[in-house]
């Protein structure tokens, strides 16, 4: 071998190491580029911590496990009440009316051509009883202005025509009722909740007056 057939050998085996550095660069940038391809063409891979923050923000989305209660509610609280509970009278029923017995309070006769302007007392009686027990029973009462059975005397008049006859009759008149009523809470939040129902008997009674005049001749 020559001397300058050495030295060209020399040489390439001097450039070999280099050869190969480029080589391996090459190799690595052709996988990247392949990852890269394979990446492209799978719209489902998941995505890595920090596209995770790009896309979710500060959370994570479906990608994140459940971290529990987080200590909120989105339960409404509670509604208040406001004060006590009361009664309401919500609807009487007229069940029966018992006319009563008239009685003759007043007979007059005028005999006269002119008319007789004619003044006289009676009794009158109001009775009012509440016929059940209980809460509603003590408010309906109360409402009523409590049960009572009094008797007063009262004043009237009236006109008689010339040779006419009047006779007054009295008698008391009950009418039996069914009252019911209903017990109501009031809360903070402007609702009203029923709380109970409630009914029974309720009897008024009162004096009425009655008159039939009569011709004379």
């Amino acid at each position: 071998m020559t001397e300058r057939t050495t030295r060209h050998a020399r040489s390439a085996l001097g450039h070999r190491p280099a050869l190969l550095v480029l080589l391996g660069l090459a190799t690595a940038l052709l996988l990247a580029l392949a990852g890269s391809v394979r990446a492209a063409g799978a719209p489902d891979a998941p995505l890595g911590a920090d596209e995770l923050f790009a896309v979710h923000g500060a959370g994570c989305g479906s990608q994140c496990d459940d971290g529990g209660d987080t200590g909120g509610s989105d339960e409404p609280d509670d509604p208040e009440p406001i004060g006590s509970s009361y009664w309401v009278t919500t609807s009487q029923v007229r069940r029966s009316v018992d006319p009563g017995v008239a009685d003759l309070i007043e007979h007059v006769n005028n005999y006269d051509d002119q008319p007789l302007r004619h003044e006289y007392s009676y009794r009158h009686r109001t009775v009012r009883s509440v016929e059940f027990s209980g809460g509603y029973a003590r408010f309906f009462t109360a409402s009523i202005g409590g049960e009572t059975d009094r008797t007063v005397t009262r004043t009237t008049s009236k006109t008689i025509d010339p040779w006419e006859s009047l006779k007054v009759y009295s008698r008391l008149r009950t009418t039996r009722y069914t009252v019911y009523g209903t017990r109501y809470q009031d809360y903070d939040d402007g609702s009203r909740e029923a709380v109970s129902r409630d009914s029974g008997p309720y009897r008024y009674s009162t004096t009425v007056l009655g008159y039939v005049t009569n011709p004379l001749r």
